[in-house]
């Protein structure tokens, strides 16, 4: 899973406190620890200002102080629901978080509003893929690609959610688009064929492993793998070239 870290959104007043106008300098200088220590202070004095809150949120996600960033996006939304950077940012950090389940229906939410961010809608596919809605895991990769059909990772992802599905031919078109549009994601390679040789395709799945090793010849595992491969097809030539190496 991509680890998705929160983009940055400042809410300023017309007439800030000045607290909340020197968080708002330090956020952008990217100096964190002192913009928290601000908007604390902030809160302290007004803990419905949402619109600290929201930067102290995102203070706290760049010190990697997830678990607080989390809870105060939530108290961000408690204040105002429709606010959608809360919504993506939130997701965001739950998939960092490796929660993928409690990701998804915030970063739903916000493609429903903005279907067209590419960002949101990738990390939709893979906060649905990571909580096994494979179905609209795919459909969401399927939009993020028709947003960037340039995209290596959606397409890897659309892959991966078609061969969960037991979809293996069109699956392989997929990562094979990974590695067209993006040679380093070859790796995608070897993921394809361990899944054919799953399925009893060896052959297949030694094409791959084969064509991976043009590109990345000091990977001694696959190569072992090809060699032996060679072996139980009889082509002991190779197979000796491989398993020497």
């Amino acid at each position: 899973m991509v680890v998705a870290l929160a983009v940055l959104w400042i809410l300023q007043a017309a007439s800030p406190p000045a607290e909340l106008a020197e968080a708002a300098k330090a956020l952008e200088a990217e100096k964190y620890a002192e913009a928290a220590a601000l908007l604390e202070k902030v809160l302290a004095a007004d803990a419905a200002d949402y619109r600290a809150r929201f930067n102290l949120a995102f203070a706290y996600s760049q010190l990697r102080r997830d678990a607080d960033a989390i809870a105060h996006y939530n108290k961000v939304l408690e204040q105002q629901p429709d606010l959608l950077p809360a919504r993506l940012n939130l997701g965001l950090l739950l998939l960092r978080q490796k929660n993928p389940a409690a990701a998804a229906p915030h970063l739903q939410a916000f493609v429903e509003k903005k279907p067209e961010d590419f960002r949101a809608q990738f990390h939709l596919a893979e906060a649905l893929l990571g909580s096994g809605a494979l179905d609209p895991a795919a459909r969401a990769y399927r939009k993020a690609l028709e947003i960037d059909p340039r995209s290596a990772a959606a397409a890897l992802g659309l892959g991966r959610s078609l061969a969960r599905l037991g979809r293996i031919e069109e699956a392989r078109a997929e990562f094979l688009r990974a590695v067209e549009i993006d040679p380093q994601y070859a790796d995608a390679l070897v993921e394809l064929g361990d899944l054919l040789e799953q399925r009893q395709q060896p052959a297949q799945a030694l094409d791959l492993y084969l064509e991976y090793l043009k590109s990345k010849p000091e990977a001694i595992a696959v190569r072992e793998r090809a060699g032996v491969m060679l072996l139980q097809q009889k082509r002991y030539k190779e197979a000796v070239e491989h398993l020497e190496a």
